[in-house]
C-alpha cells in the first residue's frame, strides 16, 4: 500500500474510532436524577393542587360551600407549576429524541385539559359575579319598594300593604335559602320562589307605576339570580368531567417510566464501554510499542540523515568555493590587467622621480662639504665662497625648474597608482574567501561601487556604459560579501548579455531605492538581448544555463536565488526580447539571521 494511501486509511480509522468512544460516552452520559427529582417534585404539588381544586368544585357544587373564590383560586398556582413543569423537561428531556416527544404528548394532553379546566373556572367567574351582583342588589331593591309601597299605603289607605310584605318576606325567604345551598334545594324551592314572585306581582297592582317598575326590577334579578345559579350548577358539574388529575397521574407514570428505561440502556451501554474501552487500551498498548519501535529507528535515521546534511553544507560550500575560483579564473586575465595599468604607471612615476633625485643627490653632497669647510680651522674663505656659490646655483636651477613640486606631484601619482592596486587586491580578496555568514550593516551602494572594480575589465571589454541612479538607501543588515557576490554575478551575466560590436551603446543602469518604509530595492538593468520566454521561468534551476560548454555551471543565479533569499529577500526579473532584462534585489533592511547560503560564482 502506498504511503500517502496507507495514512488516509489510518486517519479513518482513527476518526472512526474516535466517532464509536464518542457515541458510546453519549450513550452513558449520567442522568440527571436531581432534575427528575424536581420534575416530580412539581408533579405530586401539580396533583395535590389538582385534587383540592376538584374538592373546592365538589364543594361548591353540593351547597357545602358557599364561598366561590376558592374554585378559582389555584389557578394562577397552577399556570406556574406548568410553565416549571415544561422548563425542566425541555432541559432534561430535550435533547432525548422520543423520549421527549413521548412525554411532550402527554403534556400537551395535560395542558389542553388545563385549558378547558381554566376555561370552564374563568366562565364559573364570570356567572359567580353576576350572581352576586344580582344577589347584592336584591336586598336594596326589596328596600326600596318596600319603603314605595308603604309611604303610597298610607296615602291611600287602602291597607293593601299586609299582603305586599307577606308576599314580599316570602319571595326573600326562599331566595336566601336557594342561595344558600343550591345544590340541595328541593325541587318545589323554584316553584315557591315563581308563586311568590306572582304574589308579589299581584299586591303591587294597586300601587303607583313606580311601584309597578321597581317590583319589575325586583323579578328581574331574581330571575337572574335562578339562571345564574343553574348556569354556575352546570358548569361545576363540567368541570367535575375534565380529568386533568388522571392527566397528571399518566404523565408522572410516563416520566418514570422513560427514566426506568434511560437506567436500562445506560446500563447496557456502560457495559458496552467498557468493552469498548479495553479494546481501545490493547489497541493504544500495540499503538505505543509500534511507535516507540519507530521513534529509535526515527533517531537513527536522524543521526544519519544530520551527518550526511553536515557533510552536505560542507560540500556545498567546497562546491560553491570551486566554482567561484572557477570564475576568478576566467577573470584572472583581466584582473592582471587592471592591476598592470596602476602597476606601470607606478614603475613609470618611479623612474622619473629616479633622474629628478640625481640633482637633489648631487646638492646634498655639496652641502656636506659646506658644512665641512665652515667647521674647519683656519677656514679657506675662497674655497668656503666657491662652494657657497655653486650651491647657490644648484638651488636656483632646481628652484627654477620645480623639480620638488614635480617630485610631490609624482609621489600622488605613484600613491593613487598603488591604492588601486590595493582596492583591486582587496576586492579579490574578499571575493575569493569561503565565507562563514559574517553578518554587519553594509551600504548596498558602496557594494555596487566595490563590485564595479573587480567588472571593470569585462565591461571595458564588452563596451558596456555604466549609469548610476542611487536614491541614498539606509544601510541593510547581511553578509556584504554574500550580497556583493550576487551583484557581482548579475552585473557579470548582463555584461556577457550584449555583444561587444554592434551600434547601439551597450550599457547597464544600476539603481537602488526604497521598496517600502522596511526593504530596499537593486535594480540591474542592461539594453541587451534580453531573456526567451521559454527560458525565463528556469533561470534560478541549479545546472541550468545557456552558455557553451566550458563557461557556465549553471550554478551562479540559483546561487543568487538561495542567497537574497537566505537573507529575508526576494530576487525577481523582467525581460524582453531585444528590448533588455531588468534585475530586481528586494532586501528586508533588518532581516532574520541569514543562513549559511553558499557564495555565487559568475555564470
Amino acid at each position: 500500500m502506498k504511503p500517502g494511501i496507507r495514512t488516509i486509511v489510518i486517519a479513518v480509522f482513527a476518526f472512526a474510532l474516535i466517532v464509536v468512544l464518542g457515541v458510546l460516552v453519549m450513550k452513558t452520559r449520567a442522568f440527571d436524577i436531581n432534575a427528575q427529582n424536581e420534575i416530580n417534585s412539581t408533579l405530586r404539588e401539580l396533583r395535590q393542587v389538582d385534587s383540592e381544586w376538584d374538592v373546592d368544585v365538589l364543594r361548591a357544587k353540593v351547597g357545602l360551600s358557599s364561598n366561590y373564590d376558592r374554585v378559582a383560586s389555584p389557578l394562577a398556582r397552577i399556570t406556574a407549576l406548568k410553565e416549571d413543569l415544561a422548563a425542566k423537561s425541555a432541559k432534561l428531556w430535550g435533547d432525548r429524541g422520543e423520549s421527549y416527544d413521548r412525554l411532550n404528548a402527554l403534556a400537551i394532553t395535560y395542558g389542553k385539559l388545563m385549558d378547558d379546566k381554566i376555561g370552564l373556572i374563568e366562565q364559573f367567574k364570570s356567572q359567580n359575579a353576576i350572581l352576586r351582583n344580582s344577589s347584592r342588589f336584591l336586598p336594596l331593591a326589596a328596600s326600596d319598594l318596600a319603603v314605595t309601597v308603604r309611604s303610597e299605603d298610607v296615602l291611600l289607605r287602602n291597607n293593601n300593604r299586609p299582603e305586599f310584605e307577606s308576599a314580599l318576606n316570602n319571595l326573600l325567604t326562599d331566595l336566601a335559602e336557594f342561595e344558600a345551598a343550591p345544590g340541595l334545594t328541593e325541587a318545589g324551592l323554584r316553584d315557591r320562589v315563581t308563586a311568590h314572585s306572582a304574589a308579589l306581582v299581584r299586591s303591587v297592582e294597586p300601587f303607583s307605576q313606580d311601584a309597578h317598575a321597581q317590583t319589575t326590577t325586583l323579578l328581574t334579578h331574581v330571575q337572574t339570580l335562578l339562571k345564574q345559579q343553574d348556569i354556575g350548577e352546570q358548569l361545576l358539574t363540567d368541570l367535575g368531567k375534565v380529568d386533568t388529575l388522571g392527566a397528571v397521574n399518566a404523565l408522572s407514570n410516563a416520566y418514570n417510566s422513560e427514566q426506568a428505561g434511560i437506567l436500562n440502556d445506560q446500563q447496557f451501554w456502560l457495559r458496552a464501554l467498557i468493552v469498548y474501552s479495553g479494546i481501545l487500551l490493547a489497541m493504544l498498548a500495540w499503538a505505543a510499542w509500534r511507535i516507540a519501535r519507530s521513534i529509535r529507528l526515527l533517531n537513527q535515521s536522524n543521526s544519519a540523515l544530520n551527518k550526511a546534511y553536515r557533510d552536505l553544507q560542507e560540500s556545498q560550500v567546497q562546491l560553491v568555493q570551486s566554482e567561484k575560483m572557477s570564475g576568478l579564473g576566467r577573470m584572472v586575465a583581466g584582473i592582471a590587467h587592471e592591476i598592470n595599468t596602476p602597476l606601470a604607471y607606478v614603475n613609470g612615476t618611479l623612474a622619473v622621480l629616479q633622474d629628478q633625485l640625481a640633482p637633489l643627490g648631487k646638492l646634498t653632497t655639496r652641502v656636506h662639504e659646506f658644512i665641512q669647510m665652515l667647521r674647519s680651522k683656519p677656514q679657506d674663505k675662497t674655497a668656503v665662497n666657491k662652494a657657497l656659490l655653486e650651491i647657490e646655483a644648484d638651488t636656483t636651477e632646481m628652484a627654477e625648474q620645480g623639480v620638488m613640486t614635480e617630485i610631490d606631484a609624482l609621489l600622488q601619482d605613484g600613491m593613487h597608482g598603488i591604492d588601486q592596486i590595493s582596492e583591486i587586491v582587496l576586492n579579490l580578496k574578499n571575493f575569493s574567501r569561503v565565507d562563514r555568514v559574517q553578518v554587519s550593516n553594509f551600504s548596498v551602494e558602496s557594494g555596487l561601487d566595490s563590485t564595479l572594480v573587480l567588472a571593470n575589465n569585462i565591461l571595458k571589454n564588452h563596451n558596456v556604459v555604466i549609469h548610476k541612479d542611487y536614491q541614498g538607501v539606509p544601510t541593510i543588515n547581511g553578509s556584504p560579501s554574500q550580497i556583493n557576490q550576487v551583484l557581482l554575478n548579475l552585473i557579470t551575466n548582463a555584461a556577457q548579455a550584449m555583444p561587444a560590436n554592434r551600434a547601439e551603446q551597450n550599457a547597464i543602469t544600476l539603481s537602488t531605492g526604497m521598496e517600502d518604509d522596511d526593504t530596499v530595492r537593486i535594480e540591474i538593468e542592461d539594453n541587451g538581448a534580453g531573456i526567451p520566454k521559454d527560458v525565463l521561468p528556469k533561470i534560478f534551476d541549479p545546472f541550468f544555463t545557456t552558455k557553451p560548454i566550458g563557461e557556465g555551471t549553471g550554478m551562479g543565479l540559483s546561487i543568487c536565488f538561495q542567497i537574497i533569499e537566505a537573507h529575508g529577500g526576494k530576487i525577481l526579473v523582467n525581460s524582453e526580447q531585444d528590448v533588455g532584462t531588468v534585475f530586481t534585489i528586494l532586501l528586508p533592511i533588518k532581516p532574520a539571521q541569514p543562513t549559511p547560503a553558499a557564495v555565487v560564482s559568475d555564470d
